[in-house]
């Protein structure tokens, strides 16, 4: 029997700044209220977290160590975690947790022995942990039990899928961790998940899957032949076209204006180039100005060293009012191919039909809303090749 409960039981160091815990149970989205103690360790500390007695983690309960992990990692605080068993150590490896793992020559003079493992008389505030703690029985949903995979287009035994996704920090990790770890156990196969700042660089480095906002999701499609599967609904990319509060001009009298934009390789860009086109500005009579991000395109518009700004609408709508008094709204765009899209490689074609049932119906499992929540998805939806030949006829053009 694999038991339902986690606890969480302090172990005495004589190392200044380091704390050791040994963890029982099963690690799931109920564990959430005994892990949230370990976030009082101080700052600065050395951690040793023994998996000796820990049966199981699943993706959520994957999800909320990550996250703990994180919040040390920034307060300057070192984790290690020693003696997991053969399933959870695959997990942990397979997710990028691997850095964490102690290594084994290393952890039979760090383990305490019996003799060793006195009451904790640490600070304060571990007085807590003096008695296990547990949580009740099916206070959360689990994520549900995989159907079995077709036996076409299955991959082959002992391969490991790469799933890379493209963004620029790592707030949402956890919430992608978990994600892969739900479609491991649906698709039935091992897969390793991988952010990304930069597209892969190389044709040799392997991708199965792969997220990215609209532009680079394109390029992967052109230079790797991904399949575009699913596209994050409610997602899309907007661009806002602001010139100064005192320049009263129409948009169509700005030629040869001087326009800052973050940068000429995003999709804000070729949105912002076809608003102008769309409304009487020939886009290839303006001079662009690369401010490099957002915010310095728009502190060069308030400073009159531009005429015009493209600017991304949810940061317009963040703006103070003051940066809002200072520029005049003259356009923005209203389409909904420039979402981010999920794309997974063409051999693996005959996984498509589960991918698109496991993605869709996640909206309907309390768990896997939760993986939505924290990738801030609202839901996907298949990808519509009317939607895509608008976006791929849009990129090429600019």
């Amino acid at each position: 029997m694999i038991s339902d409960t986690i606890e969480i039981k302090p172990i005495a160091t004589d190392q200044k700044d380091s704390y050791q815990f040994e963890c029982k149970g099963c690690i799931d989205i109920r564990a959430d209220q005994v892990l949230s103690v370990l976030r009082e360790v101080p700052a600065n500390s050395q951690v040793l977290l023994n998996f000796e007695a820990v049966e199981r983690v699943n993706s959520m309960g994957l999800s909320l160590l990550l996250k703990i992990f994180q919040e040390w990692e920034q307060n300057g605080t070192r984790v290690e975690v020693i003696n997991l068993n053969r399933m959870v150590g695959m997990l942990f490896k397979i997710t990028g947790l691997g850095s964490y793992i102690k290594k084994a020559a290393a952890v039979k003079a760090t383990k305490p022995t019996a003799s060793e493992q006195k009451p904790l008389s640490k600070p304060s505030v571990w007085k807590k942990f003096s008695a296990s703690k547990s949580v009740e029985k099916n206070k959360a949903p689990e994520v549900r039990i995989p159907q079995p995979m077709r036996s076409s287009g299955a991959p082959r035994s002992g391969t490991q899928l790469q799933f890379h996704a493209n963004f620029s920090n790592s707030f949402h990790r956890s919430g992608w961790l978990a994600l892969s770890t739900l479609m491991q156990r649906q698709l039935r196969t091992a897969i390793r998940f991988e952010q990304c700042r930069n597209l892969p660089n190389t044709k040799d480095q392997s991708v199965d899957f792969f997220f990215a906002n609209a532009l680079n999701a394109c390029s992967m499609i052109k230079t790797r032949g991904m399949i575009p599967v699913l596209c994050a609904e409610g997602s899309a990319e907007q661009v806002v076209l602001l010139s100064t509060s005192e320049d009263s001009r129409p948009l169509s009298f700005c030629s040869g204006a001087k326009v800052a934009t973050a940068t000429e390789t995003s999709m804000v860009h070729i949105l912002g180039r076809d608003l102008c086109d769309t409304n009487g500005l020939n886009s290839s009579s303006l001079k662009y100005i690369t401010a490099g991000n957002e915010i310095k395109a728009l502190q060069m518009l308030i400073k009159k060293q531009v005429d015009l700004a493209f600017i991304m609408k949810k940061t317009y709508m963040g703006l103070s009012s003051f940066s809002r008094d200072s520029t005049r709204l003259l356009n923005e765009s209203n389409v909904s191919f420039s979402t981010p899209f999920f794309c997974m490689a063409p051999q693996l074609s005959a996984m498509k039909p589960q991918i698109v049932d496991l993605f869709t119906s996640m909206t309907e499992n309390d768990a896997e809303q939760k993986i939505l929540k924290d990738i801030q998805i609202n839901s996907w939806q298949e990808a519509d090749p009317q939607e895509l030949k608008k976006l791929y006829d849009l990129v090429g053009r600019y």
